[in-house]
């Protein structure tokens, strides 16, 4: 069925469910069979089937500017009346008529009770003229419909784009401590990233640099001893928790591709055989040193590891409880989605700098 369909009811006149068109206008053609402008519709004689007593009708706005003569008259937008009775005013007469005509005054009435701010003495009476646009009720309802359907989809698909572009982050664990703490929320881009990956499928250069801090979602290896570690026993058996699309990690790169990179059984780390720039040691130390029991050390005499291109190697600011590239591995690229840019919680810490600590910044 063609649009144009839709919009006109059995008879063929204007009036159909998500018609725009004013339920007062006959379409007509002149002697040449072309559609005359809406000056002229407005000359023409009214559709006596669509507006007539007893009809019930939609006053409807055609600018906000009208809105408050509309309120003035009684004839408020978007409200159900009654057309309780119609009067011919051609030649100043005042004729009570069945039908509408051009310049007639309708009395109108509310189908239903309104707010009391909107009550007034019942009927009012209105010149058709004062009435931008008039609707039935049912163009109007589908009109309005439309109209939500149209905003709903609009708000989705805004608030899709936007949620490609940021996000907020929440801070789980005091790997990143004192940079990020626990509780901190933070403002996470996603398109620099996207951007990122492109340059890199075209180019063999690293688009992440040292010292950036990165939101990536887990490889493999870093995905198996989380989860490992979530095992849990249910009802005499085990159950575990497995890491959704929605699990995020950050950490900061600490070694970039072509970098070769050594950690000894402490956990400490040598690029290109000097320490890792910035002090990762100001957080609370964790007493038992579980880390040790994981991180995986360069063999003795080894030369180390030597970073792959598109790989990066990421650390922890705390260094004595995040888990790392030096417990798993190094991070392809393509796995970080976002990078941090301001923290909006706690109110007091806003802001925040993601530079490397170093002693200075806690100094008194």
């Amino acid at each position: 069925m063609s649009s144009s369909s839709l919009n006109k009811n059995s008879n063929g006149k204007n009036g159909g469910l998500f018609s725009f068109e004013d339920i007062r206008k006959v379409r007509d053609t002149d002697s040449n069979n072309k559609k005359k402008n809406d000056e002229e519709l407005l000359l023409l004689e009214h559709d006596t089937e669509m507006v007539r007593v007893g009809k019930v009708v939609v006053p409807v706005l055609r600018s906000l500017s009208q809105r408050n003569r509309m309120f003035q008259e009684g004839v408020y937008p978007g409200v159900e009346y009654r057309i309780m009775r119609i009067f011919d005013m051609q030649n100043g007469k005042g004729r009570e008529v069945f039908g509408s005509v051009p310049g007639a005054d309708y009395e109108l009435k509310p189908v239903y009770p309104l707010v009391q701010q909107l009550e007034r003495p019942w009927p009012v009476r209105v010149n058709e003229a004062d009435i931008p646009k008039l609707f039935t009720a049912g163009m109007y309802n589908g009109v309005s419909a439309l109209g939500s359907a149209v905003t709903a989809v609009v708000g989705l698909t805004t608030a899709f784009l936007v949620s490609q572009l940021v996000s907020l982050f929440f801070i789980p664990s005091k790997s990143m401590d004192p940079t990020m703490q626990v509780g901190d929320v933070w403002v996470v881009e996603k398109v620099t990233p996207r951007l990122l990956s492109w340059s890199r499928s075209n180019s063999n250069s690293n688009t992440n640099k040292v010292g950036d801090v990165v939101l990536f979602s887990p490889p493999a290896p870093l995905r198996d001893i989380v989860e490992a570690s979530n095992t849990a026993s249910v009802g005499g058996g085990r159950t575990r928790r497995t890491l959704s699309d929605r699990d995020l990690f950050v950490k900061r790169v600490a070694a970039g591709p072509g970098d070769l990179v050594s950690v000894n059984q402490a956990g400490q780390v040598l690029v290109n055989q000097q320490p890792s720039p910035g002090k990762r040691d100001l957080c609370d130390e964790e007493p038992l040193r579980l880390i040790e029991r994981y991180v995986k050390p360069t063999p003795n005499g080894g030369p180390g590891l030597q970073i792959l291109p598109h790989q990066v190697f990421v650390m922890g600011d705390c260094s004595s409880v995040s888990v790392d590239s030096r417990v798993w591995g190094p991070l392809d690229q393509s796995n970080i989605v976002g990078r941090p840019l301001f923290r909006i919680f706690p109110l007091n810490r806003i802001g925040g700098s993601l530079s490397l600590p170093t002693l200075n910044d806690f100094s008194e």
